[in-house]
């Protein structure tokens, strides 16, 4: 649209001026249309876009709130697994504890049967020979990591 001022013809007729005048109006009306039309246009695009980065942001952050919980869940798993793996630890130990002290009173008892009935230095010693092999077998496997 041609915004340079028209000179006005002196010999034109009153109505061409009038029409003129109207013809222009109706161009600044329209032309303020157009540019109104077009804001809006842009405020709506720029509001869809804002709409969908909240959605996205918003999607987001429900992804972020399922891993997280993810991450506990997973966390809370393995402190419960080292819970029952040093529970079943220490129940292991404690058999082996009574084990152990089972076997060392009835080689024990063996040894004092075998006193009390004489069979001989020879057997005595044996038993004496398993009771301390015991004894550092023992020792060693109570030291379970």
């Amino acid at each position: 649209m041609d915004r340079t001022p028209r000179t006005i013809n002196s010999t034109a007729e009153p109505s061409d001026l009038s029409e003129d005048h109207d013809r222009e109006q109706d161009e600044e009306e329209t032309e303020r249309r157009e540019d109104k039309e077009e804001l809006e246009r842009l405020r709506r695009e720029e509001v869809e876009k804002l709409r969908m980065g909240m959605e996205e942001l918003r999607m987001g952050m429900e992804e972020l709130r399922r891993e997280m919980k993810e991450v506990k869940l997973w966390m809370v798993m393995e402190e419960l697994k080292k819970i029952k793996e040093e529970k079943l630890r220490k129940e292991l130990e404690e058999k082996l504890k009574s084990e152990k002290e089972r076997l060392r009173k009835e080689l024990e008892e063996k040894l004092k049967r075998v006193m009390r009935e004489g069979q001989g230095r020879e057997l005595e010693q044996k038993l004496r020979g398993e009771m301390e092999k015991l004894r550092m077998e023992g020792g060693s496997m109570c030291n379970i990591s």
